[in-house]
Order: C-alpha cells, then sequence, then structure tokens
C-alpha cells in the first residue's frame, strides 16, 4: 500500500471510530495555515519528467540493480529478450509482472550493452516510454506517457557517449587508511 493511500485508511479508520463512539465529537481543531501548493496528481499509468530525468541521471545501471532478469533466448540461440523475475515494490503500479519478456524499449531491442544505452537515451526527449513484451506467449506493448517537457540539459548530456553527472550528493563519509604499523589515518593523514 503507498504511503498516501495508507495515510487515507488511517484517517478513514479514525472517522469511523469517531462515529461509532458513544462520546460526542471533539471540538474540531483551530484552523491551520494554507498548506504549500504540492504537485497536481498525475492520471494513473503516467510518469513525472522530474522523476524520468532523475532516474536518466543514475545511467542504465540504476534499472539493472532493481530489476531482476534472465535471458531468453529464442530456438536459434538469439536472444528473444530479457524476463523479469522480479521488480522494485515501488513499482507495483506498473503494469509488469514477473515471467513478461521485455523485448524493445522505445523501438530498441536491447542485444548488446550498447543498445541498453540507446534506448535510455531516447528516454530524454520522448513523450512516453514504450515496452514491447511477451506475456503468456502473447505480443503486447506497454505505453507509460511522461508528463513535463524534457529537460534541454539533461538532452544534451545524453546525447553525448557518457551519462550525465549525478546531481551532486551531501553524503559525505570518512575513508580510513591503515599504516603499516596497523594505526588508523584519516583522509588527511594524520593518525
Amino acid at each position: 500500500m503507498k504511503p498516501s493511500a495508507k495515510l487515507s485508511a488511517a484517517i478513514a479508520l479514525a472517522s469511523m471510530a469517531v462515529a461509532c463512539s458513544s462520546a460526542p465529537p471533539p471540538s474540531p481543531p483551530p484552523p491551520k495555515a494554507a498548506a504549500p501548493a504540492t504537485q497536481p496528481a498525475l492520471p494513473a499509468g503516467h510518469i513525472a519528467r522530474r522523476s524520468v530525468e532523475h532516474v536518466l541521471r543514475q545511467g542504465p545501471a540504476w534499472i539493472f540493480r532493481r530489476v531482476m532478469r534472465e535471458e531468453v533466448l529464442r530456438d536459434d540461440g538469439q536472444l528473444l529478450g530479457w524476463r523479469i523475475t522480479g521488480l522494485p515494490e515501488e513499482w507495483s503500479d506498473v503494469d509488469l509482472k514477473p515471467g513478461d519478456v521485455v523485448t524493445k524499449v522505445n523501438g530498441i531491442a536491447i542485444v548488446m550493452p550498447d543498445d541498453a544505452w540507446n534506448a535510455w537515451k531516447t528516454v530524454a526527449s520522448a513523450k512516453e516510454i514504450r515496452i514491447q513484451l511477451q506475456r503468456a506467449g502473447a505480443n503486447r506493448e506497454l505505453v507509460i506517457p511522461i508528463d513535463g517537457d524534457p529537460s534541454p540539459d539533461v538532452v544534451k548530456a545524453l546525447q553525448s557517449d557518457q551519462p550525465p553527472p549525478r546531481a551532486p550528493s551531501n553524503n559525505r563519509g570518512t575513508i580510513v587508511i591503515e599504516g603499516d604499523d596497523g594505526a588508523s589515518r584519516d583522509n588527511d593523514g594524520s593518525y
């Protein structure tokens, strides 16, 4: 269940509990300041451009770490596509299912590593993501509309042969290097 659905369910249960109790309902809380404007809800099956561009900045490895898959070969030994064996939980509203065999993304068969990069680059300026697949032996096409205009920076970055730079991160770590005597040194070389 999505967080917003959990919140809605919790509010509904709380409302039912108040309505069913014998005590009088509590007085309403004082009015709050207006909540900050939120993004309008997307139509079912759509994805926001900002979400797509966030993923594009991560490079194709991002999806390969999250989607479990295995090769599917034709009788002649050629690659047919990639069978989905597992998907991230947050993709539960996408019409991909374990067992689906993805054969193309935006018209590009993903046979070689360069094919994955070329398909990835098409998404930067596309108005939708088109996934051709086989489900239970039948050919299907999944179309996911992308809401919003492409960012010229992301499109330009993906026109090169290198992934765009990742967004800056506030994550900072400490590197510990042990000296010959087993003592630990900080980043600056001090002990």
